[in-house]
């Protein structure tokens, strides 16, 4: 019953020459529409930073943080109990803590 359902209807898509086109090409500009606007990257994530080294190393490691684009500084702090307010008032989503 439903193999000669979709046979019948296979039929009467290939008789009509616009149903034909608008069934293949529709899908294809929903595809590509739909495939650049879907974008899953995460970035500009608020970021709280406690260097307690202060050396070169470790402003080199926090300016690729920030550089890479899926960081963002929004405040640094001197020691690790101070990030929890950061992080409890939403101001910040991640802490990047560089130890000695």
């Amino acid at each position: 019953m439903l193999l000669a359902m979709i046979r019948k209807e296979f039929q009467q898509l290939l008789r009509d020459p616009v149903m034909l086109r608008m069934a293949l090409i529709a899908p294809a500009v929903q595809l590509l529409a739909l495939g650049y606007a879907a974008n899953l990257d995460v970035t500009s994530i608020p970021m709280v930073l406690v260097d307690q080294d202060r050396s070169a190393e470790s402003r080199q490691l926090a300016r690729d943080f920030t550089g890479s684009g899926y960081f963002e500084l929004v405040g640094s702090e001197e020691s690790t109990g101070a990030l929890e307010p950061w992080l409890e008032g939403d101001r910040a989503q991640i802490g990047l803590v560089i130890g000695r």
